[in-house]
């Protein structure tokens, strides 16, 4: 389930329950100015939420939230403890989620994440699969079957491994498929980004299929990954689900390789904080030029893995609006401009889908070096509260938020004779026509309400018109 801002009321039917919904509750007050966060402190893969909706029991007790052991799990071990923990902070919801996260941090001891960009993956990648020029090798003439050199990583999507006839993303063989990579993936120079979609219960790693590994069966799928909603003893078992991941990164960890969590739940995400392998999440729904939904609209998305230190990620993009010889007449990419500014800004892989003779590299000119390092900045944007408050009072009125204000920040140590740390604010404001008036108070509040004006040099507290951006 996707997060959501809106008011709270004893009826309020948008807040899920159950295992959708084991990531923070964050509520707070008309003006933003306070915030609480209640989530899962321990066990996060086991304790889920509960809503008591209005009308009920009629006892005044509708509209409260309770945590506890998902009511899937039948058997507990003795002295099993799971805790919760809540969080306020009289700067807001931003403030409140920075907290939120450093304390979760800490309690876990876990440091900082392993390294996003390792390996060349600080440089814009090359992607395909489904809504991208290059949704598999099988159609595509020879001669087009190339990357760009200026691009590093290339992500090769569910086409590349041997799998299921009628269900692709059902892993038989992890291995390459030789009706689309005949010679394996050893002729790709640039380091790879390999999708592991799900395990097919006919995959031969399986000791049931004579192979050498422990497998979970269930129907069509087996252990591990998307398949955790349906292997059933993931739902049952106390702290299956929460071994199986963290067996997967100390795997990720020894072969020297950084994982990317995708479609996961809010608990994986909280399990993940303390993972070193995990270094980003895609919070958008899958890229794609055929609906017209605002797929790059992840600023309030991104406040979870930003407050867990974990790199949100967009998903990939056109870097022009239209794409010669794509097999789906109508595809358009309505905003080249804005995928990329989002992209960058989210401090997530930035990657293009384009045909390799057709990207646009003057607009990833705009968001790189000339070697293709791509200038992130030091948080990933994230939505503003003014933003948050003012969709959460126009979903609760039935009337979308077109406005979008988003922040981040660049810190940048210099040296020489200017010796110093210097912090350059970021606001993104999308679809902001008629105007929106953003101070420095409303970017960072609890910097200005402490009154530590000299952390941003030279700025003064002074009302500011936010950048318009049409989509």
């Amino acid at each position: 389930m996707p997060p959501c801002a809106t008011r709270w009321e004893p009826w309020q039917q948008t807040v899920a329950d159950g295992r959708e919904a084991s990531g923070p509750l964050c509520l707070f007050n008309a003006s933003g100015s306070e915030a609480v966060i209640i989530s899962p402190l321990t066990k996060v893969m086991t304790l889920s939420p509960w809503h008591r909706h209005w009308p009920s029991t009629g006892t005044g007790t509708d509209g409260q939230s309770y945590w506890g052991i998902d009511r899937d799990i039948e058997t507990l071990p003795p002295g099993y403890k799971a805790e919760v923990i809540l969080v306020y902070s009289p700067y807001g919801v931003g403030q409140v989620f920075e907290d939120w996260g450093d304390a979760m941090r800490r309690y876990s001891g876990q440091g900082a994440p392993a390294s996003h960009w390792s390996s060349g993956l600080d440089k814009v990648g090359y992607w395909t699969g489904p809504g991208l020029a290059f949704i598999n090798f099988n159609w595509l003439k020879p001669e087009k079957k190339e990357t760009s050199d200026e691009l590093s990583a290339v992500k090769v999507h569910n086409w590349w491994y041997e799998s299921e006839a009628n269900r692709t993303e059902a892993i038989v063989t992890w291995a390459a498929n030789n009706n689309s990579l005949p010679d394996g993936l050893g002729n790709f120079e640039q380091p790879l980004v390999v999708v592991c979609s799900a395990w097919s219960s006919n995959t031969t790693y399986a000791e049931q299929n004579n192979g050498s590994y422990s497998f979970l069966v269930d129907g069509d799928y087996s252990l591990p990954t998307e398949q955790y909603g349906g292997v059933s003893d993931f739902q049952k078992q106390a702290e299956l689900a929460s071994e199986w991941l963290t067996n997967v990164s100390q795997a990720a960890v020894q072969a020297g390789v950084t994982l990317t969590l995708s479609q996961a739940l809010p608990s994986m995400l909280l399990a993940a904080a303390q993972l070193p392998a995990v270094t980003q999440v895609r919070v958008s729904e899958r890229y794609s030029t055929i609906d017209s939904h605002q797929q790059w609209d992840i600023g309030l998305a991104s406040l979870l893995p930003a407050a867990l230190r974990i790199a949100p990620f967009k998903d990939t993009f056109w870097s022009q609006s239209k794409e010669p010889g794509y097999p789906h007449p109508g595809s358009e990419e309505r905003n080249p401009i804005l995928q990329a500014l989002v992209a960058t800004l989210s401090t997530g892989l930035v990657a293009v889908g384009d045909s390799a003779d057709a990207i646009k590299s003057s607009l990833l000119a705009w968001c790189c070096r000339s070697d293709g390092v791509v200038l992130r900045p030091s948080t990933p944007a994230v939505a503003i509260d003014d933003h948050i408050v003012k969709s959460a009072l126009d979903a609760s009125s039935g009337s979308a938020a077109t406005r979008h204000v988003w922040k981040s920040l660049s810190t940048i140590s210099v040296a020489g004779n200017q010796t110093g740390v210097y912090h350059q604010g970021i606001i993104v404001a999308v679809n902001t026509s008629g105007g929106y008036k953003v101070t420095p108070e409303m970017i960072f509040p609890r910097l200005f309400k402490t009154d530590v004006s000299d952390f941003l040099s030279n700025t003064e507290p002074e009302e500011s018109e936010a950048v318009e951006c049409g989509q």
